[in-house]
């Protein structure tokens, strides 16, 4: 993959966006750019939901805070920024309860 279309991959990416990491981990973006202490390239920061990482801490270089085991730096192709009508499903989908009836 070139530099160019790396880099457009990843303006599609931001901080704050909910997430997907292959093979179906979720997560939230907490650092897009370079990290050079990884290699060539862009990198993803992700904040996982559950403890399935690290910490955000890289050859002695902190991307990003997490709390512990929930952090991970991945290329750009693993990551699927969830569109706001999936996450609109899945907060009525967890609350149909609490909001009565069928979603």
């Amino acid at each position: 993959m070139d530099e160019d279309h790396m880099e457009n991959i990843c303006a599609n990416i931001k901080v704050g966006d909910r997430c997907q990491v292959e093979p179906g981990q979720r997560g939230v973006v907490k650092f897009v750019g370079r990290a050079e202490a990884l290699g060539a390239g862009f990198w993803v920061g992700i904040q996982y939901d559950e403890p399935l990482g690290k910490h955000g801490l890289v050859k002695g270089t902190r991307f990003f805070e997490c709390p512990p085991l929930h952090g991970a730096m991945v290329r750009q192709d693993k990551v699927k920024v969830e569109a706001h009508h999936d996450l609109l499903k899945f907060f009525l989908q967890a609350h149909k309860s609490f909001l009565g009836g069928d979603i």
